[in-house]
C-alpha cells in the first residue's frame, strides 16, 4: 500500500468532526504523514447587515466591498478610472488571490534605496554620512 505524506482532513458538521478527526489523525499517525485540518464556516456575507459584534470587523464590511447576488464580489473604487469605471467585479477565489499577493513574504525587507544610498551605488563610499554613523 502506498504510504501519504500529506492528509487533508476538512470538516463540514459537527455531528461527523469528530469520528472524521479520529480517522484522520489515525491514518496520519500510522503513515507518519502530516495532518492538516480545516473546518468550514457558514458563509458570512460581507456588507450585507452583519452586526458589529460578528466575526468580521468594521473595516473590513466598509461599504465600498459587497457581494452581488450571483456571488460575485463588487469592489468600489476611491477615485473613477478614466473611462469612467467606478466599480470593479471580482470571482470570490480571483479576489482572495489578490488579496494574498499583497501579503509580504516573511522577513522580506520592505525598505529599498536608490541613488547614493543604493547598497551597490558606486557613489556610497563618498557619501558623508558613512563617516559620521561609521558604517562599512
Amino acid at each position: 500500500m502506498k504510504r501519504f505524506n500529506e492528509i487533508l482532513c476538512v470538516v463540514t458538521t459537527p455531528e461527523l468532526s469528530r469520528a472524521t478527526l479520529d480517522r484522520a489523525v489515525t491514518l496520519s499517525e500510522n503513515n507518519q504523514a502530516r495532518l492538516t485540518a480545516v473546518a468550514v464556516a457558514e458563509p458570512i456575507s460581507i456588507g450585507m447587515g452583519m452586526p458589529n459584534q460578528g466575526p468580521i470587523s468594521a473595516e473590513l464590511q466598509a461599504q465600498r466591498l459587497s457581494l452581488t447576488r450571483n456571488g460575485q464580489v463588487r469592489y468600489q473604487l476611491k477615485t473613477p478610472y478614466t473611462d469612467g469605471t467606478t466599480h470593479v467585479l471580482f470571482e470570490p477565489l480571483d479576489f482572495i488571490s489578490r488579496l494574498v499577493a499583497l501579503v509580504p513574504k516573511p522577513r522580506v525587507n520592505l525598505t529599498r534605496f536608490h541613488g547614493v544610498f543604493a547598497p551597490n551605488s558606486k557613489y556610497r563610499a563618498l557619501c558623508p554620512c558613512r563617516r559620521l554613523l561609521r558604517c562599512r
